[in-house]
């Protein structure tokens, strides 16, 4: 996602890391109070608000994979990644989510 930081002593500089919106506190941080930039991902996966049950998966090397949970579909890819360890993988987090937060 693009994002532009403006200031009398913020110098010129292109970030190509691969980050999300979870790390925008972090990097606001950084470039106001001098804390340390985040590491980039390995990956991050994605969910639709859509309506839909649509995830994926972005790779530092700007490979990608969205699936239409409900039949199964692969909507869009440019990956060498497997749809089934994608899934499994995504599923895996999930259940860590749930089991930390499931009252």
């Amino acid at each position: 996602m693009p994002l532009l930081v403006v200031g009398d002593k913020v110098p010129s500089q292109l970030n190509n890391n691969l980050l999300s919106h979870l790390d925008i506190p972090q990097i606001i941080y950084h470039f106001a109070a001098s804390e340390k930039h985040p590491n980039p991902h390995k990956e991050i996966y994605l969910m639709g608000s859509t309506g839909k049950w649509v995830y994926g998966m972005i790779t530092k090397e700007k490979e990608y994979l969205f699936i239409d949970n409900a039949p199964g579909t692969i909507l869009s890819k440019m990956v060498s990644l497997n749809p089934e360890d994608v899934k499994i993988e995504f599923q895996g987090r999930l259940d860590m989510f749930n089991g930390l937060y499931k009252k």
